[in-house]
């Protein structure tokens, strides 16, 4: 549920930009700015992650988007 309401914010925010600007330029630099955080974070991150149990990162991520709604 996450995951879709994150793929369409970034859909919508590409078509604002898009036709707020008409500039190919703010597009990428936009698009590479949405991605730089998980480009930097997912080598530290990945590995550790895969060493948990598969209940534990299913109640870390539960209790990450619960905190998040809150």
């Amino acid at each position: 549920m996450v995951k879709n309401y994150l793929i369409i914010k970034k859909a919508t925010t590409i078509w604002y930009l898009t036709k707020k600007t008409g500039s190919a330029t703010v597009l990428s630099i936009a698009t590479i700015l949405g991605m730089l955080p998980m480009v930097i974070l997912s080598p530290f991150f990945g590995p550790m992650v895969d060493r948990w149990t598969k209940k534990g990162r299913l109640f870390l991520s539960s209790l990450v988007c619960h905190c998040i709604f809150l």
